[in-house]
């Protein structure tokens, strides 16, 4: 299925706003069977509309048919940015082994993360 499209997604977006979002994304996923964490600083120049229509996987028999959304789709938060930087510190945590941190090959040794200290809630513009 190479050069077949097998996502579309259809969003309306206005257009980039002069409000400058900066902050940390946490990530939490699987590795090995273990659940690690890790903090990405990120800053970001929204757009001051945008709206996700509609998400569509178009192929069945691909493997990623299987990561579709549930229908009706559910957006629980989202933005655009045509201008955002993020930092790939290269570092992971164990959850609940703080002292045992897992790191990408050649990365440095990656700070102390802190605990998430709020949500950030940017409701989509209608």
């Amino acid at each position: 299925m190479h050069g077949v499209p097998v996502i579309r997604a259809r969003v309306r977006a206005g257009d980039t706003g002069h409000t400058i979002h900066a902050g940390h994304h946490r990530y939490v996923t699987a590795v090995s069977g273990r659940l690690v964490s890790s903090v990405y600083p990120v800053v970001a120049e929204p757009v001051t509309r945008f709206e996700i229509e509609s998400v569509e996987f178009l192929e069945p028999e691909h493997p990623i048919f299987a990561l579709r959304p549930e229908n009706p789709l559910t957006i629980a938060w989202g933005y655009y940015s045509p201008r955002a930087s993020f930092a790939y510190p290269g570092g992971l945590t164990v959850l609940g082994e703080r002292e045992m941190v897992l790191r990408s090959p050649g990365a440095g040794t990656p700070g102390p993360q802190r605990a998430a200290v709020g949500v950030v809630d940017q409701p989509v513009g209608r």
